[in-house]
């Protein structure tokens, strides 16, 4: 059947409309990069800080330099290699538990990326488990060196409203019960 322009979206779904993220922010932990200056790996429990500057929770997460280095008298280092893993979230907000993921975005990265929960969706408890595990590779420069002595990574937590709705958009389920 041919349908004109203009009934595109009102008779049809429009097949370019793209949809509503339906979820919200939690807050934001923040984990300071100056270690990646050490042979060190930092396991932190991170608290989240609402955009009411209040804590929210905490997000377990681990950070460490994998190969390269960051200290000026390394001269010739091309890349410098980065651990990043996000492990836990606990003691959230009741309310806010139905589902939640995290999303990041490390220095010098285009796209963000977004973490899900190993732990399934309907679970009641506060906590959720991540098991996310990210080796990153990024050129060695000095606004890496800056980035590092004075940044932090942030990660973001959000809550989904819409499991359902979450999970048909990302393809992975067609049907929710």
């Amino acid at each position: 059947k041919n349908i004109s322009f203009d009934q595109i979206g009102q008779t049809l779904p429009d097949p370019f409309a793209e949809t509503s993220e339906n979820h919200h922010l939690i807050g934001v932990a923040n984990i300071f990069l100056d270690v990646l200056f050490h042979d060190v790996s930092l396991d932190y429990q991170t608290p989240i800080i609402s955009q009411h500057g209040e804590v929210s929770g905490r997000l377990l997460v681990s950070i460490e330099r994998t190969s390269g280095s960051l200290h000026s008298e390394a001269g010739g280092e091309a890349s410098v290699g980065v651990r990043v893993a996000i492990r836990a979230a606990s003691g959230l907000p009741p309310s806010l538990a139905q589902f939640v993921f995290c999303r990041y975005r490390f220095w010098g990265e285009e796209e963000a990326v977004t973490v899900s929960p190993h732990t399934q969706p309907g679970h009641t408890t506060a906590s959720f488990t991540f098991d996310h595990e990210r080796e990153i590779v990024v050129a060695a420069s000095e606004e890496l060196l800056e980035h590092c002595a004075e940044g932090a990574l942030s990660i973001e937590v959000r809550h989904v409203g819409d499991v359902c709705l979450y999970f048909k958009n990302l393809h992975t389920i067609s049907i929710c019960i």
